[in-house]
C-alpha cells in the first residue's frame, strides 16, 4: 500500500473514524476481490473539503462496481458525513474509491 498524505488541518473524530473505516473497506475489497497486488491511497484537502481517494492494480469481473455491503457502507458512511463517495472502474478494470467530506462541521447535516 502506498500513501500520499498532504498535510491537513484538525479533523473531527468522526470524520477520522470514518476515513480509516473507508480505507479499510476499500483496501479489504481490493485484496479479496480484485486480487490487487498493489494499493494506492491519496489524502489531501482542498478548499473546506477533504479528498480521500483508494486505487488499486487489481481486475474486476464487471465493467461498474457491484454494491454489495461494503461498497454501500463506504457510501452510507460519507453520506452521513454531507460527503459522497463516488465508486468506479477504470478503463484497467480497476476499482477506485473517490470520497469527499466537508471539513467544517456546519456543513455537514445534523444524524439525529
Amino acid at each position: 500500500v502506498f500513501c500520499e498524505l498532504a498535510e491537513l488541518p484538525p479533523l473531527r473524530p468522526n470524520v477520522e473514524t470514518a476515513c480509516y473505516r473507508i480505507v479499510q473497506e476499500a483496501l479489504a475489497n481490493s485484496a479479496k476481490h480484485a486480487g490487487a497486488r498493489r494499493a494506492w491511497v491519496q489524502l489531501a484537502h482542498e478548499g473546506s473539503e477533504l479528498k480521500l481517494s483508494i486505487y488499486d492494480d487489481g481486475q474486476t469481473q464487471q465493467p461498474q462496481p457491484t454494491e454489495g455491503l461494503g461498497l454501500l457502507g463506504i457510501r452510507e458512511r460519507a453520506k452521513l458525513l454531507g460527503g459522497r463517495a463516488d465508486i468506479t472502474v477504470d478503463t484497467n478494470r480497476s476499482l477506485r474509491v473517490e470520497v469527499t467530506l466537508p471539513l467544517d462541521e456546519a456543513e455537514s447535516p445534523n444524524p439525529s
